[in-house]
């Protein structure tokens, strides 16, 4: 039996969900698709290379940022975890899908190169 599209967004999901654990609230959806238009497990692929620091301005409903530790090389399993913090310390539970990242710009802290990245996040 072959997989569905369903099944497959479902164990990814999981696999979130099983990191994270129950304040779970990110929607992961940063994967390409395969040939036959399923998603791609890339949770354990690195989403930026060096090391990073995610930020995300204020919400709607909470006047504070969030602004991750610095991570090296973090998978996007890790940056859902982050993009997950993000929503509960900027209290914006509108914006769940977690679509991607992007980088802000890179900064030279103790003479080391730290990339500050953004979430792509979609509703």
């Amino acid at each position: 039996m072959t997989e569905d599209w369903t099944e497959r967004n479902q164990r990814i999901q999981d696999r979130v969900k099983a990191h994270i654990g129950q304040n779970a609230k990110v929607y992961y959806s940063a994967y390409e698709s395969d040939r036959n238009g399923l998603p791609v497990d890339n949770l354990d692929e690195i989403a930026i290379k060096g090391k990073v620091i995610f930020y995300r301005a204020k919400g709607w409903l909470k006047e504070k940022s969030y602004r991750s530790e610095v991570l090296e090389n973090p998978t996007y399993l890790q940056a859902c975890k982050c993009a997950n913090d993000s929503i509960i310390t900027t209290g914006d539970h509108h914006h769940l899908f977690f679509e991607g990242v992007e980088i802000e710009k890179e900064l030279i802290q103790k003479g080391e190169r730290i990339i500050i990245a953004s979430f792509f996040m979609g509703s």
